[in-house]
């Protein structure tokens, strides 16, 4: 099957879910992580199959005649696949992490998740005090359904992971800056982002980590396009960047876009 939204040679193997890439396509390797892998992170590890697929990723993917362009704006294009079905009741997801301080700037780095098949929950908790020794201020909760073909902008200061809230595969590239420093910890110590999403009849439920303190409500939210910043749902963000990669400039220097991404999802009603 090939992975249309992607606007690549990408294809998808049906037995198992995993990606091959054609065309002169390079992909530089793919890591994976399995159910046991992440025990700490699930919110009810009891009776697992510590074996059982989680998800894959797939680093650096590009064509050779657009790698220079990557590198002059220190970017790179990446897919991760999260398998279908729940552990305990909860759907598979990613570890969720935050991002760094761009150096000399004023905030963390943002980054951009194109949903290229199925659909994806993302979970984005805001907090300034992410990075200290100390128990975090969750300031909004937001649980963002993000369907294929759209995509949306992580800002600065959220710890963010993805969810797959279906029965079947789903997958999302990201574009995101290479040097952007990753922060695992303060997930891995809360066992978990600040929610996660559990089986509800033929959907899904949003739940609270129990192991936060003072959270705010979840916010169940939708993606809104912003072509100026290259998020025009349809269009792939690989193409976008090939052809205006001026839009992405808020991914190198947030500082003057800062209103901008932080309206770029509505709460749905």
């Amino acid at each position: 099957m090939k992975i249309l939204h992607s606007g690549l040679p990408v294809f998808m193997r049906d037995t198992d879910g995993t990606l091959s890439f054609e065309d002169g396509l390079i992909c530089d390797g793919s890591s994976s992580k399995t159910v046991g892998q992440m025990e700490g992170l699930i919110r009810n590890p009891d009776s697992i199959d510590r074996e059982e697929r989680m998800y894959e990723a797939y680093r650096n993917i590009r064509f050779p005649e657009h790698e220079s362009l990557f590198h002059r704006y220190d970017f790179r294009y990446d897919i991760t696949v999260i398998q279908p079905g729940t552990v305990n009741g909860e759907f598979k997801k990613t570890s969720g992490h935050y991002h760094g301080y761009i150096a000399g700037g004023l905030h963390p780095y943002p980054e951009v998740y194109e949903v290229i098949h199925g659909e994806i929950l993302f979970i984005l908790q805001k907090s300034h005090n992410f990075d200290r020794d100390e128990e975090p201020v969750i300031e909004e909760l937001k649980a963002v359904h993000v369907k294929e073909g759209k995509s949306i902008i992580i800002p600065p200061y959220c710890g963010h992971g993805s969810i797959n809230p279906t029965d079947g595969i789903s997958m999302f590239s990201n574009l995101a800056v290479v040097s952007c420093p990753l922060h695992y910890g303060p997930v891995q110590k809360k066992h978990g982002l600040a929610a996660c999403a559990i089986k509800a009849k033929d959907s899904f439920r949003v739940i609270p980590n129990e192991n936060y303190h003072n959270l705010p409500p979840v916010k169940l939210c939708r993606p809104v396009e912003e072509p100026s910043l290259g998020i025009a749902f349809g269009v792939p963000c690989y193409n976008t960047f090939l052809s205006h990669p001026e839009r992405y400039d808020f991914l190198l220097h947030p500082d003057s876009y800062m209103d901008t991404i932080n309206q770029m999802t509505e709460e749905v009603s």
